[in-house]
């Protein structure tokens, strides 16, 4: 949708396998495909590696911090923060944000408090 409503070029990170080659696949069918790319990696790896800044991150990340962890490995990785905790997210992002730039982050209602004062506190 990103692409569809402006210009901008997008880059789309996911770390489960799976849902990387449908990502892959969408961007193929998609006639913005010339501006999309997709990256199968972590999301903390990805930010870091590249020496570029970006005016928007959009992050859907694990919501779950201390509830009973999914049984299946998939779906405890996009659930449950086990590897991308709010401290990291913040950290992350606070490198690869443009001073002016804005970050949009999809968390329930109570887990977004948290992440709200951890990102205030990091200064993000």
């Amino acid at each position: 949708m990103l692409a569809q409503r402006s210009t901008a070029e997008v880059s789309c990170v996911e770390i489960e396998r799976s849902a990387s080659l449908d990502m892959e696949q969408n961007i193929k069918q998609s006639p913005w495909s010339d501006r999309i790319k997709g990256y199968h990696e972590d999301i903390q790896y990805f930010l870091v590696r590249r020496s570029r800044v970006y005016d928007t991150i959009i992050s859907n990340p694990p919501f779950y911090q201390g509830h009973l962890p999914a049984e299946h490995p998939q779906r405890r990785q996009a659930l449950h923060q086990s590897s991308l905790t709010y401290k990291i997210l913040v950290n992350v992002v606070k490198s690869a944000l443009s001073p002016s730039g804005i970050f949009w982050v999809i968390y329930p209602f109570y887990e977004s408090r948290v992440f709200h004062s951890y990102a205030k506190e990091l200064g993000v």
